[in-house]
């Protein structure tokens, strides 16, 4: 697995691992009731989604950045003539 899917899945399990950790401890010390849990972690997990997608964007950009860099390399590669 290349270094960008590994940030993929890492983002995206740390976003899961956050969304928990803290709706569990909000009914656990909070002494909030198992709906309103729900209801934290459905909007907690919605964000999630969103900042997941927003860094879907940025990377997607440095790819594609990454990708026109190394046309760009083997164009000036293959045109330069050797004597």
């Amino acid at each position: 697995m290349n270094t960008i899917a590994r940030l993929r899945w890492f983002i995206l399990l740390s976003l899961i691992v956050m969304s928990l950790t803290s709706s569990l401890v909000a009914v656990l010390l909070g002494k909030q009731e198992w709906d309103g849990l729900l209801l934290n972690l459905g909007t907690e997990m919605a964000g999630a989604v969103v900042t997941y997608f927003l860094f879907e964007v940025v990377i997607g950009l440095r790819e594609k950045r990454e990708a026109e860099w190394r046309v760009l390399l083997d164009r000036k590669k293959d045109s330069t003539v050797v004597f």
